[in-house]
């Protein structure tokens, strides 16, 4: 289907899914800062490049700042993209990789293995599918708040931070360096005083005589290199 018959589902769907890239090597075949895709639960999806987005820009702006949950994957990724073709992107959203991270911490890894736009888009949009699944997981793992109330709120308040940037105290900054280096001078003055000479504290050897000849703290293990 072309995507003028799909954004017809898309406006009467409860939820869909919509994934933006950036582009990372513009070419003057392709000068689209970004691409865009949305698809239904279903996995129908349409691709849409820069013509694409200017012919239907007002319908498209018009679905993401509507009501229907927004399901992606990465939708930090997604918001930066949709900055870049200035296309709004507000209402409820449902991110399974937040999702996929909350279940399993250790093994959630998220990476694009395609080159092109069109793989690298069909790539992240397949695994914004099945949110309700994934939803049910962590209900019945317990973790469904943590997603909801703490996750996803947390996720957009860190686009804004890569957005505006951070406030520094460089004066701060300068007087806690120089504390710092007075700290360090003191605690190397008192290191030099228990070695009976100046030490040098990055070398394994001579820490090692400080620490086991000299204090005498015990031994564990011994390996080619000593103590």
């Amino acid at each position: 289907k072309s995507f003028e018959e799909l954004l017809k589902e898309l406006q009467k769907a409860k939820a869909f899914t919509v994934t933006a890239l950036r582009q990372l090597n513009p070419s003057l075949i392709d000068s689209s800062p970004a691409h865009l895709a949305l698809g239904l639960a279903d996995g129908r999806t349409a691709l849409l490049d820069e013509p694409a987005l200017k012919r239907n820009k007002a319908a498209v702006s018009k679905l993401l700042s509507g009501e229907a949950l927004k399901v992606g994957c990465n939708l930090s990724d997604t918001r930066y993209a949709l900055e870049l073709l200035e296309l709004p992107f507000v209402g409820p959203v449902f991110d399974t990789m937040i999702a996929a991270y909350c279940l399993d911490p250790v093994n959630s890894k998220e990476g694009i293995e395609a080159e092109d736009w069109k793989g690298a888009l069909l790539e992240r949009a397949s695994r914004a599918l099945g949110h309700e699944a994934l939803r049910s997981q962590m209900a019945a793992t317990g973790v469904l708040r943590l997603f909801e109330d703490i996750e996803t709120p947390l996720s957009e308040i860190l686009r804004q931070m890569e957005k505006d940037g951070i406030a520094l105290g460089i004066a701060y900054l300068r007087s806690l360096s120089r504390e710092f280096d007075s700290d360090i001078l003191t605690l190397k003055s008192k290191l030099d005083e228990m070695a009976g000479a100046p030490i040098n504290v990055n070398s394994p050897k001579q820490l090692g005589e400080l620490l086991f000849d000299k204090l005498g703290l015990p031994v564990k293990k011994k390996t080619t290199t000593g103590p």
